[in-house]
């Protein structure tokens, strides 16, 4: 078991109780980290609770910690645990590893024999991070919020000050986000299927547009469904390779 961080907010109890009744259902000790509302708003909240999580796991000499949101869905404390010492592994064996995203929304791009591939993690609702390796290529002032998401400069901005080659796990775990924001649970699958069809830049470059627009709109399943939709139609009608 490593030291692991749970976040939530102050203004939705019902959410910090939901998350600490599956915790405490799985006998797995987490440290909540209640955000309060942020005054630059939910992209600068969210970046700022998971950069509270990292320098508080710092301050006590924690080299490596998971990270949960509080939507997050564990069917079973085996299936965390096998999850959780993969991640370990791989970050024995390869030296350059940094973040493994512990969830099922994730864009493998590099095939391999092992269950942890490298690609892109959708979002940030459950990971482990090798915080050691992570400060060690970057300098801590340099990691506050820019305005974006902080999935996306963690996954999508090459350019970006926290930006890493992510560990992902394939076939896709059984974790989850998104049962209290109804998030499209199959949208994962659908670009781990692009990517194979079109390529990864192809699949890179019309993401972030996707998620801008599911962000952007009422966050309930009617709405995603449709952004789903109509990003595949995009997708296919102007941005996939032509044929010759």
């Amino acid at each position: 078991m490593i030291p692991s961080y749970c976040i939530t907010m102050s203004i939705t109890p019902e959410r910090y109780t939901r998350a600490k009744n599956l915790f405490n259902d799985l006998k797995y000790p987490v440290n909540f980290y209640i955000a309060e509302k942020d005054l630059q708003g939910g992209v600068y909240g969210c970046w700022r609770s998971h950069l509270a999580c990292w320098d508080d796991a710092i301050s006590k000499g924690y080299k490596i910690i998971a990270v949960f949101e509080d939507d997050t869905e564990i069917h079973s404390r085996d299936e965390l645990d096998s999850l959780i010492e993969e991640a370990l592994k791989a970050f024995e064996n390869q030296i350059d590893l940094e973040y493994v995203a512990l969830h099922g929304e994730v864009v493998p791009i590099e095939e391999s024999d092992s269950r942890i591939k490298w690609g892109i993690p959708i979002t940030t609702a459950a990971y482990v991070i090798n915080l050691e390796r992570f400060f060690s290529k970057r300098n801590r002032k340099d990691v506050e919020p820019t305005g974006n998401h902080i999935d996306y400069e963690l996954s999508l901005n090459p350019k970006g000050s926290i930006y890493v080659k992510a560990g992902v796990f394939e076939p896709l775990s059984k974790i989850m986000p998104g049962r209290d924001f109804g998030t499209v649970n199959d949208y994962g699958p659908f670009l781990n299927f692009t990517f194979k069809i079109f390529g990864y830049s192809n699949v890179t470059s019309t993401l972030g547009f996707y998620m801008h627009l599911m962000r952007k709109g009422p966050r309930n399943q009617a709405f995603r469904k449709y952004i789903f939709v109509k990003w595949n139609e995009i997708f296919v009608k102007y941005l996939q390779p032509k044929n010759d």
